[in-house]
């Protein structure tokens, strides 16, 4: 049985390297999106055969594995993971699984695997210079959102998340919490945002994010933050805005856009959860496309 242990802030390293030249933009392989949701998903970590690997509970009280982190062969990995499940007496499932990430494994394992894809778990990716320029006819709600936010707070500042605004970041978070709450959401989830959003500021250097945060009136309005996630896109991981502020949403959608160099390309949005508002504002961002995410399993004999 492989010695799973509680992942750990001191083990950035580690996936760092594990994580280097990664090529598959999916939120699933930022230490920051593991480490942050270490308490929502029981996440544990060991390496194996090489590689990096998690043990975690999905989102169906189901234990399931990471993708293996690392480069080389990943079938000896893989064996040692089918091994572990079964020692365990579990089924043997890889979650956060591209297409990408399936064709390489069945690849290796002789197409002993099977996949089952999950549009809940599809990650919305973006061109960045759509959601920087908002051009286009298909875009042109959004551009009137902001163009009204302009008239409205004509005296409206931008600065960086640096350590002289977290805390403001975290109050404005409660500010939308008590909004949001009043919705059809999940509270339990919502507490377990809080508490990634909360960990995410509080090594927010350390974590290697970057943010920018909107204000009116000496007050705080809006912040986002994220991450470079590969050499050509940016994983924003939480994006928030007081509803009160007529095109808060907007305006901090296309700072964040304009914050990244040119050469990046594109942004991921995460996911929508299934929810049907997220799903419905996700969408008339118009991605580029969506990364599709699923659940690996061995075919039964």
């Amino acid at each position: 049985m492989i010695d799973f242990r509680p992942i750990e802030l001191s083990d950035k390293a580690l996936f760092d390297k594990a994580l280097a030249g990664n090529t598959i933009a999916s939120c699933d392989y930022s230490f920051a999106t593991i480490i942050c949701w270490r308490d929502y998903f029981s996440t544990q970590v060991a390496e194996v055969e090489g590689f990096v690997a998690c043990r975690f509970t999905d989102n169906d009280g189901l234990p399931s594995y990471s993708p293996p982190f690392g480069q080389g062969n990943k079938r000896a990995v893989i064996e040692a993971l089918v091994a572990d499940a079964r020692e365990r007496g579990d089924q043997f499932r890889i979650g956060a699984a591209t297409r990408e990430l399936f064709a390489e494994l069945d690849a290796c394992m002789n197409s002993t695997l099977r996949v089952e894809f999950q549009r809940d778990q599809y990650e919305y990716i973006y061109r960045r210079e759509s959601l920087a320029t908002l051009s286009g006819a298909h875009l042109q709600a959004k551009r009137n959102h902001v163009n009204k936010f302009h008239r409205t707070y004509p005296d409206f500042s931008v600065r960086k998340i640096d350590e002289s605004c977290i805390d403001d970041c975290k109050q404005l978070y409660i500010k939308w919490l008590s909004q949001i709450s009043n919705r059809d959401a999940d509270l339990s989830e919502l507490h377990s945002e809080q508490i990634s959003v909360g960990y995410a500021l509080d090594h927010f250097a350390e974590l290697g994010l970057m943010g920018v945060t909107l204000w009116t009136d000496n007050e705080m309005i809006a912040f986002a933050y994220g991450e470079m996630l590969t050499a050509d896109t940016f994983l924003t991981h939480a994006e928030k805005a007081l509803t009160d502020f007529d095109g808060s949403y907007a305006m901090i959608n296309q700072l964040t856009a304009k914050m990244l160099a040119d050469n990046v390309l594109y942004i991921n949005r995460e996911e929508d959860m299934g929810l049907d508002y997220l799903r419905r504002s996700k969408m008339s961002y118009h991605p580029a496309f969506l990364l599709e995410k699923g659940r690996i399993y061995l075919l039964e004999k």
